[in-house]
Parts: C-alpha cells; structure tokens; sequence
C-alpha cells in the first residue's frame, strides 16, 4: 500500500517485513514526530489481519491514556483501510543502542540502573495486557544526565495474542529478545518476560547484542540453541556469579529459567553489587 503524501519526503528509521518506522515533519507542525507505519502484507489471512490492527489500535489508546512518562504517550492515532498509523513526540536524546557504543561497556551500576527501570517499563505494559519482548534498544531513548530511560512503543505487534504472526515467517526488530517458547508456538509464563531482560543484561555489560549482523530468521533459529558467551571483563568470581545469573534468566526451558521479573531483579542487584565492589 502507499502512505499518504505527506509521508513521501520522511527519514526511514527502519524497514520492516510489516512496516516502516520514520521521523518526519508533519504539515503545519513545529517538531518532528516518530511514525510507525504498520503495513500487514496482503498475504496474511484478512480476518488475523483485522484483529492484530484492532488490538494494535485499542493498546495504543490504552498508551495515549498513561501518565507514567517513561512509556512515550502518542499524540496521533490513524487507521487507514489496510493500514495503522501511529505518531510519537520526537525528542533528540541518544536511544539505548547509541548510548551503549559511545560508553560500552556500561559500568555495573549505571547497567543494573537502565535495566530496573526497563523492567518496570515491561511490568508496566504487563498491568495493561501489552506484551512486549522487543524491548528494541532503538527504541529505548536515555537522557544522558539523569540515566532515565523512555521507551517508545516502535514493535505494536502483541505476540502474545498473535504468535501466528511468527508462523506466518514475520519477524520485526531484535529476535534475539524472543524467549524460544514464543519461537516455537508452546505456551507463555511468567518467566518469559525475564528471557528479553537476561538478554538485554548482556548487552550492557558487554555492548554486544548476541547475534547481531545475523538475516532476521537465522537469529531466531539460531537463539533457540545458542548460549550466551561468557562474561569476560569483571574478576573471575563475579563473572562466574553473573554468568550463571545470565545462564537461568535466559535458559531455553522456561521451567529452567528465572520465573519472575522481580526475582532476576533482586539477584541482578546482588551480582552487579558484588561486581561493582570488585
């Protein structure tokens, strides 16, 4: 499908099997704003199609309603015939990903500081009914003085009631995040919403997200095997520690793995304290 015209002249951020995301100017508008363009191939069956921009729809109006200023509100919402719109404030702050090569690696504190307000941001959507595993560090924005993280709602799809979207061969984002239950089809449990924040753990730690540079589809297949590497930068002991740390909150058997956010959160604090003492 085509974008209306006043699309034609956006930066693509980033190109997507279902969509663009893009910062433009809108007409008779000051600042720039951040638009996800959800754009469903035809060949997706018409009724799923309906029912992902129906649910998209109503979980961002859930968004626009939200007072904790760490989930970015968006200031527009428009449904086209075949299509959903949604408008973000642009701000120019460095997104996580910008952040963390400019200062990689991350020392424990300032980590385990990004990481407690992430999963307060996805215990936060949780409370509303949105799930979201691609907590994508493009999308995550730092103000650099004071460390606070914003979060911008860039992946919409809620593959927790739409993982035929998977199925379909449709993958946006960072499939590394993606707990390989969800991969596969099997059921979710509270233990797969620690899955994306072990990953994300490693990435600050080391500023390298596992399996990055990989085609979409192979990272995902790839994931539901491969462990994390270890941790090499902090002192035999607390590397150790944290390497099991991360080994439980990512296992590949959610039975295995860590079963809440709040208990990762809490052994976290421990290991990166240790760490930081080092």
């Amino acid at each position: 499908m085509s974008l209306p015209v006043e699309y034609e002249s956006a930066e693509i951020l980033a190109r997507r099997p279902l969509g663009l995301i893009m910062r433009l100017t809108l007409p008779d508008a000051d600042l720039p704003v951040i638009a996800r363009a959800f754009m469903p191939p035809a060949t997706l069956p018409e009724e799923f199609t309906s029912a992902m921009i129906d649910t998209m729809e109503k979980e961002a109006s859930i968004l626009q309603l939200m007072e904790e200023r760490a989930v970015v509100s968006p200031t527009d919402i428009i449904r086209l015939p075949d299509a959903l719109l949604i408008h973000f404030p642009y701000a120019d702050l460095p997104s996580l990903s910008q952040f963390i090569r400019s200062r990689a690696p991350l020392t424990p504190r300032t980590s385990l500081n990004i990481l407690k307000q992430i999963s307060d941001i996805s215990e936060l959507l949780l409370e509303k009914d949105i799930h979201r595993f691609q907590l994508e560090p493009d999308f995550i924005f730092i103000l650099e003085d004071e460390s606070r993280v914003f979060y911008i709602d860039a992946a919409l799809v809620n593959l927790a009631k739409f993982p035929e979207i998977i199925s379909f061969g449709y993958l946006d984002g960072c499939p590394q995040l993606l707990p390989p239950e969800l991969l596969c089809g099997h059921e979710l449990v509270s233990a797969s919403y620690v899955y994306p924040l072990g990953i994300l753990t490693y990435y600050l730690l080391t500023g390298s997200l596992p399996l990055a540079g990989q085609p979409l589809i192979a990272t995902a297949v790839r994931s539901l095997s491969e462990k994390l590497p270890p941790l090499k930068r902090f002192q035999p002991q607390a590397a150790a520690r944290l390497d099991t740390l991360l080994g439980c909150a990512t296992d590949k058997n959610p039975a295995r793995r860590i079963s809440s956010l709040k208990e990762f959160m809490d052994e976290l604090n421990a290991a990166l304290s240790d760490a930081n003492s080092e």
